[in-house]
């Protein structure tokens, strides 16, 4: 662990495609818990201090690190050292929680390689932390392999295991497109299970669903509000069409990759998919049997979802919510881990063996050195900014309609791509809040409550605009007990209210989801003890059988 924060902390947070939004958070979201906020959804420090409701939507849990051990550890680093500090945590537990899962078919010293390969891994250090900057799809990789676990030994032993669950809640909270892609990707290996080994089947089955769906309620919490929620923004921003499944398959007769990065996403997948094929060469019995299942199906499997044969499912299946397809490379990493794990073993057999072993982390070290080709420039500016103020902007996805489409018609106007609203809505905040701009500076009096002090506002004859983002959840009333009607400034999208000689206090209101999704996630916490706690008693006291052997 020491050598893994280590070096995260040297490269501090390299410039990935996300760097702007992982700053701006990682301080935004440690701000609102030193505020006194134990989930904060609303992110007060956003867009410069106008507030964004960014963490409605996106998952919290990359952020607690960084607010968390990362702060503990190093309290006086900057946000871009203690982001950075957050992966070191995370890569050295998503090795941990591989080598739980490699076990179940290594020998401890091949298990630790695969644990190794699985938290070094190409895509997951050199794209997703360094070049992507995605926040939740790292983290999911601490558990992805709980959730194996999980489903290896419901299949195996017919029993439920805690790893399920909490793999499932991680992921949950994570990143939920990484969860929606794993959900799919078991289901492919159960059915492979099922077929090679011809058990029995039915019990391991409803205890994957029961306790799958336990560990899906534990995130409830999260994930219910920021579904039922996500259509009072504007997530359309996000489907240009630039971002969208049918610009980013990397197989087909009508589609080639056009850049390096493309590439390298797909060596990273061919590379899992040939070193899965040569460890399954090179193993027999239950070892070759397991490969199949575990890596070499599912890497045949991202391979086809990266082609443009699977168009019918990324165009008309809930998966195309998760945007890219390549995104399955997670599965790939898993597939590659596991196949050099196993490879590792072969320097014990013979010469036929050692020589496909050789091949297979050839294949590995040739994913290294192509993902490699990408982060020269991304590490020289990360270290080059570890100590540059932080531009607070949010995600545009996550403004409200009112604020979001004005900016959107600027944007295009201008020729210019989506993602440069964010700089449009950092000018309009900084107009906004200019002393001149006869907006009314709100004062938080509590998390998601604000008092509005009318006295001397200057606009007795006109509707009162406020510095606040016009959401349609929020509620307002005179602090004489008034109810009042808010409704968007038609030019910037901000709250306005009719002229009241009172003070106005403006909410935002717990929204039901949250209430339901906090009552699922207790309700799949008790589940959970309960269930475990049954299976524990269930379990037969060996040591006592010993005592009195038959006979």
């Amino acid at each position: 662990m020491a050598v893994s924060l280590l070096v995260f902390a040297v490269i501090g947070t390299p410039v990935g495609h996300s760097y702007g939004f992982n700053m701006s958070w990682t301080v935004a979201f440690a701000d609102a818990l030193s505020g006194g906020t134990l989930y904060p959804r609303f992110l007060p420090a956003l867009w410069d201090g106008v507030g964004g409701l960014d963490f409605f939507f996106y998952a919290p849990l990359p952020f607690y690190v960084a607010a968390g051990p990362a702060q503990w550890l190093c309290p006086d680093c900057s946000p871009q050292v203690l982001f950075g500090l957050s992966g070191g945590f995370l890569c050295w537990l998503s090795g941990v929680t591989f080598w739980i899962f490699g076990r179940q078919f290594l020998p401890p010293k091949p298990a630790l390689v695969a644990a190794f390969v699985w938290a070094l891994a190409p895509y997951h250090v050199g794209i997703d932390w360094m070049v992507r900057q995605a926040a939740g799809e790292f983290a999911a990789y601490v558990f992805v392999p709980l959730v194996a676990h999980g489903v290896l030994v419901a299949l195996r032993d017919h029993r439920p295991v805690w790893s399920l669950p909490v793999g499932l809640a991680g992921l949950g909270l994570s990143h939920l497109p990484t969860l929606l892609l794993v959900v799919h990707v078991m289901a492919v290996i159960v059915a492979a299970w099922v077929l090679i080994h011809r058990t029995r089947f039915v019990r391991s089955l409803v205890l994957l669903a029961v306790m799958g769906l336990v560990g899906v309620a534990l995130s409830a919490f999260y994930w219910l509000p920021a579904i039922i929620l996500l259509g009072d923004v504007s997530p359309e921003g996000l489907y240009t069409k630039e971002l969208i499944p049918e610009s980013w398959y990397l197989i087909g007769a009508d589609v080639l990759p056009d850049n390096m990065y493309k590439v390298a996403l797909l060596i990273c997948q061919l590379t899992a998919a040939a070193v899965a094929g040569l460890a399954v060469v090179i193993t027999q019995g239950d070892t070759r049997r397991n490969l199949i299942i575990w890596a070499l199906v599912p890497a045949i499997f991202v391979l086809l979802l990266n082609s443009s044969v699977s168009r019918v499912l990324w165009e008309n299946w809930i998966i195309a919510k998760v945007q890219f397809p390549y995104r399955l490379t997670v599965i790939s990493d898993l597939a590659l881990a596991l196949s050099i794990g196993a490879l590792s073993t072969a320097f014990a057999l013979d010469r036929r063996s050692r020589r496909i072993a050789w091949v297979g982390i050839g294949g590995l070290v040739i994913s290294f050195l192509v993902v490699g080709m990408l982060l020269p420039d991304r590490i020289t500016k990360g270290i080059a900014a570890r100590e540059q103020p932080v531009a607070m902007i949010g995600a545009p996805e996550y403004l409200p309609p009112p604020v979001f489409d004005p900016l959107a018609e600027d944007v295009k106007a201008e020729g210019q791509p989506i993602w440069r609203l964010s700089r449009h809505m950092l000018e309009l905040a900084a107009e906004i809040e200019a002393p001149e701009s006869g907006f009314i500076q709100p004062v938080q009096e509590v998390p998601r409550q604000w008092i509005i002090r009318v006295e001397g506002s200057g606009q007795p004859e006109t509707r009162l605009r406020v510095a606040l983002m016009y959401w349609s959840h929020l509620e307002a009333e005179a602090t004489d007990g008034t109810p009042l009607i808010l409704s968007p400034d038609p030019e910037t999208g901000f709250v306005t209210f009719a002229p009241t000689d009172a003070d106005v206090r403006i909410t935002l209101p717990r929204h039901w989801s949250e209430w339901v999704g906090a009552l699922l996630a207790g309700f799949g916490l008790i589940l959970a003890v309960f269930i475990l706690y049954r299976a524990r008693r269930a379990e037969p006291d060996l040591t006592r059988l010993a005592e009195y052997p038959e006979g």
